[in-house]
């Protein structure tokens, strides 16, 4: 019986995963939103888009109305 997780659109086996949430992203998404490092803090699953463009993806102490409105 194979370990090995499926790829899911685009998604590798092992990272681009949302260190939030835990939910799958895709390596593009980490590539944007996400921090130096290839971390993503916050995706979409479990934030909003407003929220990932002010840095909610790459700053993990990102607090909504703190850190620009």
């Amino acid at each position: 019986m194979s370990t090995e997780i499926p790829t899911v659109y685009g998604a590798d086996t092992i990272g681009n995963r949302c260190l939030n949430c835990g939910n799958r992203v895709l390596e593009g998404t980490v590539g944007v939103y996400g921090d130096n490092d290839g971390n993503l803090h916050a995706c979409p699953e479990c934030s909003t888009y407003r929220h990932l463009k002010q840095g909610a993806g790459w700053n993990p102490d990102f607090e909504p109305g703190v850190n620009g409105e």
